[in-house]
């Protein structure tokens, strides 16, 4: 959630490094083609902008720029919900809930 981290926090610019933004969804185990894939829904929702360097070597994501926190944000809670109901409900029943 580093551009969420990003877009509410004052002084930091909204626009993050491509490659490091992979790296630290692949750290976390987001790999890079589920990232992308991501990516690509978030752009298309128009959530976020993103600028890539076209050569040689296929096309690289050089920036990645938050456009509507709200969104972004509100999509990210949700999800969080969405964990924290299936933990409780897998604590009351005694069994893991999928």
């Amino acid at each position: 959630m580093e551009l969420l981290y990003r877009g509410f926090s004052p002084g930091y610019t909204n626009e993050v490094a491509g490659p490091a933004l992979l790296a630290t969804l692949d750290k976390r185990g987001i790999h890079n083609n589920l990232a992308q894939e991501w990516l690509d829904h978030f752009l298309r929702a128009g959530w976020i902008e993103g600028r890539w360097l076209v050569g040689r070597g296929g096309n690289r994501l050089e920036t990645v720029t938050l456009r509507d926190t709200d969104a972004l944000l509100s999509w990210w809670l949700t999800g969080l919900r969405y964990q924290f109901l299936r933990v409780a409900i897998s604590v009351g029943l005694g069994r893991e809930v999928k």
